[in-house]
């Protein structure tokens, strides 16, 4: 299915975790100087307008990031994020996944963009060819129009192995929970090196299919040749129980499924990451929690 147009959704609660914490793994990548390469599974169009009559149609950043840098601080931990969103708001865009990656990226760094929609791609690829925001030379970008999970299986291990995958489908069918797991299991195998990142969403009527997701990934970790540790990183805007949800074919128009949070699955975490979300979180809860229904985890698997 490709329906999904992340410029509804752009700037909401699940960007806001999805974002900071992979700024927190690009600073350590960063920390040494030693090219690598990242794999972005699902762009999208890279650069959003909040001011787009889709994106105020839902008005999700309005309770995302929006409420996060109207918060009278941030603490340290998330102050480059939010700084950075700042600095390309000034610009006129806000920031999806592959501009914070090419942004904070070096020029010996490779970036791999892959993204299936006909309409994304086109945007994504003028995007690209605007200047970053920050004044270091760019990475190596290289944009292609394929399936993410397959681009995965076909480009992994690249030649340069240090790196990350990051990746965020949109799960609009139950197959690519499936999928998601196989693709992650396979590419631990041949890319062992690699930090592989997903985002989940949490929805109550799809719970046993992300648990089974999360289940079949750690085991599939756990038992290769190479295990590794896993952190699993949740942030909850509001309860389980605070929406009456429905699979998308039967939702009405005013009531569809709706996130009260979501996740982080990093696999092969880099070294205090999880000291380093523990610190944020807590004010990520308190910030953007519905009625002081925010709550957060950071679990080692």
């Amino acid at each position: 299915m490709l329906s999904y147009r992340h410029i509804f959704h752009a700037g909401n609660h699940a960007d806001v975790l999805k974002h900071s914490t992979l700024t927190v793994l690009l600073e350590h990548f960063n920390a040494k100087n030693k090219p690598y390469t990242l794999i972005d599974t699902h762009a999208g169009a890279g650069r959003y307008n909040l001011n787009d009559e889709r994106a105020q149609k839902t008005g999700e950043a309005g309770n995302g990031i929006n409420r996060l840098l109207d918060a009278p601080y941030q603490p340290e931990g998330i102050k480059q994020y939010t700084d950075f969103i700042r600095k390309c708001l000034r610009s006129g865009f806000y920031p999806g996944s592959p501009e914070i990656e090419r942004s904070l990226m070096s020029a010996s760094d490779c970036l791999i963009l892959c993204e299936l929609h006909n309409t994304e791609i086109d945007v994504l690829r003028q995007n690209m060819n605007f200047p970053p925001v920050t004044d270091q030379k760019t990475c190596k970008v290289q944009i292609h129009h394929r399936d993410g999970f397959e681009a995965l299986y076909a480009l992994t291990p690249p030649p340069v192995k240090r790196g990350m995958v990051f990746t965020d489908p949109s799960y609009e069918d139950t197959a690519e929970y499936t999928q998601t797991a196989d693709a992650f299991a396979s590419v631990h195998t041949r890319w062992p090196a690699a930090v592989l990142t997903l985002w989940y969403p949490l929805l109550a009527h799809r719970s046993i299919e992300c648990g089974t997701m999360k289940q079949k990934i750690t085991a599939a970790v756990k038992s290769s040749a190479v295990p590794c540790g896993i952190l699993d990183v949740q942030l909850l805007v509001n309860t389980e129980d605070s929406h009456t949800e429905t699979v998308s074919a039967e939702a009405a128009k005013n009531n569809p499924p709706r996130l009260y949070g979501s996740g982080m699955l990093i696999v092969n975490f880099p070294w205090k990451t999880d000291e380093k979300l523990k610190a944020v979180l807590p004010y990520l809860a308190q910030t953007l929690g519905t009625d002081n229904h925010g709550s957060w985890s950071v679990k080692i698997l």
